[in-house]
């Protein structure tokens, strides 16, 4: 009996850890019910894979434009078209969405959820079309009709009606993943055809989801959450709230000041980088509350109180990134890591650092900051960004649009932060370099709004005015914030809100707005 064992067959579908575990696997998607309750991490499934021509169906007659080299995943039958467009995404796309930090999710579990859930692979479907289509990438990508895109939107709908299939079915352990997968794609394709307000109300429903399935007590369906899903959308929930939005923060993470010690240590890029985005969001309520405690203030001695009641956080927050980076450094310093250094992965975690050491040293005294000098801090950030932008150019699709954003909102903020005119203008200079659009932010705008606010800052333009000031009318304004609406199309053009944000000590009513439309690209 004992031999019977040893030569009965064996399954080569099972999970990566139920095969080295030698245990029966459930074959749940992305993550098995097996692992999941035993606690354990489920490393996912071996992609199956046929070399040459994808398998067809009976309906396709025209011929296979793809090389005998070509490998595709083959768990599924499908037809000519969208074997071309899920090939396009497997071997294009992906790895553009991905970025330097999120292969494993983009490559291998979208694709592995993708064999048996049709709502994910519809989406792939759309994807893959969408990156195809015929027109320049332009502002006018939301309206374009051409072969690619209405291949999209017609597997994006299909999609849809898919996953409205999918919610009506009972719940299971892998329920939650396979929505927050599916909404992940969404955005993507919302955000790509230039409909922010759309993918912003996505990632809002996906943080619900996340809210939705992770109670305060733990249970087996809040195991069943992918962690690295989790902390995407809890990134997305912080770039929303850039933009507007104000929903709670989908984790159970405060977004006020943490000490080191609540910290995970960093012993991997993943852990450094989901470090480092919890200060940022600590850094976020903390100038934000600096804010409303100023602007609220009914006088000067109400006024400084609130600065001493939050100078504490932001003593706490500037020593916190100090040890993050220290940490970070020596974690790219260990042996069989030293790859990490000057990596693509180093440029833009130190871009990010570097300008969230910036805005939590910021004066929280609006009166002081037109004195406030960070431009060693500034030179040290564009330079980074330039050889990391240099040393790692976009490829082709990611040039025209990418998920994540790893250089754009810097340099964007320092155009508009930083005092050196050579500095700033060296930053705008480098934006050119970036992807045309970057998650929710647009390269041409941001530019726009950067040389504008340039322009007024150092007296080169007026306010409300196409004339340019002679030298001797020339006045220097600093703003204290420049608060800017989600872009709009009207008669043909790209058109933006701006809001300027001034504080003027010599004014009794210290807080005052400027406010013009620019148009995007003039």
């Amino acid at each position: 009996m004992a031999g019977l064992g040893r030569h009965a067959t064996k399954t080569r579908t099972a999970c990566l850890t139920c095969k080295k575990r030698r245990v029966k696997c459930g074959l749940e998607r992305p993550s098995c019910a097996r692992c999941l309750k035993a606690g354990r991490t489920c490393d996912g499934y071996q992609l199956s894979v046929v070399e040459g021509f994808p398998v067809r169906t009976t309906k396709d007659t025209a011929p296979l434009h793809l090389s005998n080299t070509s490998s595709l995943l083959s768990a599924f039958r499908a037809t000519q078209p969208e074997w071309q467009a899920y090939g396009y995404y497997h071997h294009r796309i992906s790895s553009v969405l991905a970025g330097a930090f999120e292969s494993d999710l983009w490559q291998r579990m979208i694709v592995q959820v993708a064999e048996t859930e049709p709502t994910v692979r519809q989406g792939i479907f759309a994807l893959g079309n969408l990156f195809r289509h015929s027109q320049c990438f332009s502002d006018d990508i939301a309206d374009c009709m051409c072969t690619h895109c209405r291949q999209a939107l017609r597997y994006y709908g299909k999609s849809i009606r898919s996953f409205s299939n999918y919610l009506q079915r009972s719940s299971t352990q892998c329920a939650a993943d396979v929505a927050l997968l599916t909404c992940l794609i969404y955005i993507c394709i919302e955000s790509y055809r230039m409909n922010d307000v759309n993918a912003i109300a996505l990632i809002s429903k996906g943080c619900g989801m996340i809210t939705e399935a992770s109670p305060e007590s733990a249970d087996s369906q809040s195991k069943a959450l992918s962690p690295r899903l989790v902390n995407l959308f809890d990134r997305l929930w912080l770039l929303a709230n850039m933009f507007g939005s104000r929903k709670p923060r989908p984790t159970a993470r405060p977004s006020q000041v943490l000490i080191p010690s609540q910290f995970p240590p960093i012993d991997t890029v993943e852990t450094a980088r989901n470090r480092l985005h919890d200060i940022v969001a600590s850094i976020q309520s903390l100038r934000l509350r600096v804010f409303q405690s100023q602007y609220y203030a009914k006088s000067d001695v109400e006024r400084y109180a609130a600065i001493e009641g939050l100078l504490g956080e932001q003593e706490a927050l500037v020593l916190t990134l100090i040890d993050w980076q220290h940490d970070f450094q020596d974690l790219v310093q260990r042996p069989g890591l030293e790859m990490l250094q000057q990596s693509q992965v180093w440029y833009i975690l130190t871009v990010q650092y570097l300008i969230a050491k910036i805005s939590a040293s910021a004066s929280m005294d609006p009166a002081a900051r037109e004195s406030e000098d960070q431009s060693e801090d500034f030179i040290n950030l564009v330079a980074v960004a330039e050889l990391g932008l240099t040393k790692y150019p976009p490829t082709a699709e990611a040039k025209r649009y990418s998920f994540e954003s790893p250089f754009l909102p810097a340099l964007y903020l320092t155009t508009r932060k930083c005092r050196n005119p050579i500095i700033r203008r060296k930053a705008l200079e480098l934006m050119s370099l970036t992807g045309v659009k970057e998650g929710l932010w647009y390269r041409s705008e941001l530019m726009c709004i950067g040389a504008r606010v340039i322009e007024l800052e150092e007296g080169l333009a007026i306010l409300g005015s196409d004339e340019q000031p002679e030298p001797s009318d020339r006045q220097t304004l600093r703003f204290y914030d420049v608060l800017v609406e989600l872009n709009y199309r009207k008669a043909g053009k790209t058109l933006v809100d701006i809001t300027y944000l001034i504080y003027d000590t010599n004014l009794d009513e210290r807080w005052r707005y400027m406010k013009e439309t620019l148009t995007i690209g003039e």
